[in-house]
């Protein structure tokens, strides 16, 4: 991943455009039918880059610069982190070339991780 490209992130209302600092750029939605202000997508201050970079590092892969919304823990409007699903991981991040198992310690670590560098408020 070249660090001045912007990376994006899929959801079901849009695609989420960051910055690489994890600072959000812009949200695109791909239908006028939602209401923005309801969107949990708006409150996002800005993704944890570090923490995701250092989990596809945990499961042997490369981060390259794109993904789901759902990958990701983030800082919302308020300054309170939120931590990337558990569930998400577990069924996304695995793979049938990795043993199960490795990806659970992976899930583990990762949120050790987060415990260690991410104080909960």
């Amino acid at each position: 991943m070249k660090k001045t490209e912007t990376m994006e992130f899929i959801s079901s209302y849009g695609t989420l455009y960051v910055n690489e600092d994890g600072s959000v750029q812009r949200i695109h939605f791909d239908s006028s039918d939602y209401k923005k202000e309801d969107c949990w997508l708006m409150n996002i201050e800005r993704i944890d880059m570090e923490e995701l970079i250092h989990y596809y590092k945990l499961n042997d892969q490369e981060f390259l610069g794109y993904g789901d919304v759902m990958d990701f823990g983030y800082w919302n409007k308020d300054g309170e982190y939120e931590q990337p699903p558990r569930d998400w991981r577990q069924e996304i991040f695995h793979n049938v070339l990795r043993p199960h198992h490795a990806t659970d310690i992976a899930i583990e670590k990762s949120y050790e991780w987060i415990n260690q560098n991410r104080k909960q408020q």
